[in-house]
């Protein structure tokens, strides 16, 4: 059956549970959770209500631009609550995968009739509905986009977070002096370095002015390097691949994208993004 016939489902069909917090927590606290639990954002609720969404890249983001320099056991999780976009639970696939393009987001609330929030629906979700009914439709380079940003691994965490910082970029790949991919670090990554130097009661022995917690600490900053904390599994795979191969890899191995090589050099990426702006464009 073409692609832009196929008659598309409502996103209730495909909505997950979500997991709650209470805004009372810490971020400490959240970070703590989101690695135990290997997920990506918590609903933020009050008594039965929802009153937002806290993701990874939220904290991330805030690690590298803080400069309250307050221990992370007293910066409460409210102060990063964003609004949660929620949709009814009749909305088809494809417009939610549009509102989630066009708005820039990572998931969507799904509500009831009466305006409950019933579950949510996450690119992760549109990533395993694309694998379950689109195999054979795309190859891998049909969807991938460019590389970001490249770094040496011998660089610096100083450097690599004024990088990131910068660019306003939740990934930086690495490479050695033969232009071959040694690793890969994204925003999560850097959550145990910030638990591990943020619970101090006060943080002013921080070395550089104005700048955030991951720079912070006894020189860390200067002395931990890239090579260090990158995550050396950077999984791949062939631009001519079908991308639902390039689904599988992303929900087995809890990433948002995998690295894409033509004629066995890097070259690319493709991303949950990438696939869910895919849906987006299909005809109903």
């Amino acid at each position: 059956m073409n692609m832009e016939n196929r008659k598309l489902s409502c996103l209730d069909s495909i909505m997950q549970t979500p997991i709650t917090i209470t805004q009372n927590l810490s971020i400490q606290q959240v970070m703590s959770k989101l690695l135990e639990q290997n997920i990506s954002r918590l609903v933020v609720k009050e008594s039965q209500s929802s009153i937002g969404i806290i993701t990874a890249k939220d904290i991330g983001l805030f690690l590298l631009t803080d400069e309250s320099e307050k221990s992370l056991d007293y910066i409460p999780v409210y102060d990063l609550v964003n609004p949660l976009i929620s949709v009814s639970r009749s909305t088809n696939i494809q417009e939610g995968a549009q509102i989630m393009t066009d708005k820039r987001i990572g998931c969507l609330g799904i509500t009831s009739d009466d305006s409950n929030l019933i579950g949510i629906v996450t690119k992760t979700d549109l990533v395993r509905y694309y694998k379950h009914n689109f195999s054979g439709h795309n190859s891998v380079k049909d969807l991938m986009t460019a590389f970001g940003v490249f770094m040496n691994s011998k660089e610096n965490l100083y450097k690599i977070i004024s990088k990131m910082t910068q660019e306003k970029i939740s990934r930086v790949f690495f490479e050695n002096k033969e232009k071959q991919l040694e690793g890969i670090l994204t925003l999560k990554d850097l959550f145990p370095l910030a638990m591990e130097k943020g619970h101090l009661n006060t943080l002013r022995y921080n070395e550089y002015p104005k700048t955030s917690i991951l720079h912070m600490g006894e020189g860390f900053g200067q002395t931990t390097l890239a090579k260090d904390i990158m995550n050396k599994n950077v999984i791949s795979m062939d631009y001519e691949d079908d991308v639902t191969m390039a689904c599988s890899k992303m929900i087995e191995n809890h990433i948002s994208g995998v690295g894409v090589k033509i004629k066995n050099k890097p070259s690319g990426i493709i991303s949950k993004t990438d696939v869910v702006r895919s849906i987006a464009k299909i005809k109903d």
